[in-house]
């Protein structure tokens, strides 16, 4: 059986798990490390790797990191079958069109550009997100460092 809370965390509502933040209740903790769904295609691990190292994603990112993995490698073959065959390809009259591919590629790379704005993988999400402001400050930081030293 559970421990059941202190009656001053009932009346309160600040047990540990509770406790709100200045901006609303804290969130969960980052992971870093999550294994790849067994099902994954195994073109796709290694930038569903990439991303979770990033450590800025929760278990609740978990599917919009899959699709964004997944659509990589998809990038990859497509970029791989225009290397080896060409932009064109040849019809039954002997005219050259617009490879195939190409429209899926297009169309993959406009769907992982939507996703690596929602996971701020992008310098728009990111500035979107306050996120550049922390860069902007440890390069700051690092200029009045560096003229410090200078000294």
């Amino acid at each position: 059986m559970p421990a059941r809370p202190k009656a001053a965390h009932l009346i309160q509502d600040t047990r540990p798990s509770r406790v709100p933040t200045r901006n609303g209740p804290a969130p969960a903790p980052a992971l870093r490390h999550v294994p790849p769904p067994p099902d994954m295609a195994p073109r796709a691990v290694p930038y569903w790797h990439t991303v979770w190292r990033l450590g800025a994603f929760q278990a609740s990112d978990a599917e919009t990191v899959r699709m964004y993995a997944e659509l990589q490698a998809r990038r990859d073959f497509c970029l791989a079958t225009l290397e080896a065959e060409g932009l064109t390809v040849p019809t039954r009259g002997g005219a050259e069109v617009v490879h195939p591919v190409f429209r899926v590629l297009k169309d993959t790379e406009a769907r992982l550009l939507s996703l690596a704005a929602a996971l701020g993988l992008t310098p728009e999400a990111r500035l979107r997100l306050g996120l550049v402001a922390v860069e902007g400050r440890s390069k700051l930081q690092a200029f009045i460092d560096s003229q410090d030293a200078a000294e």
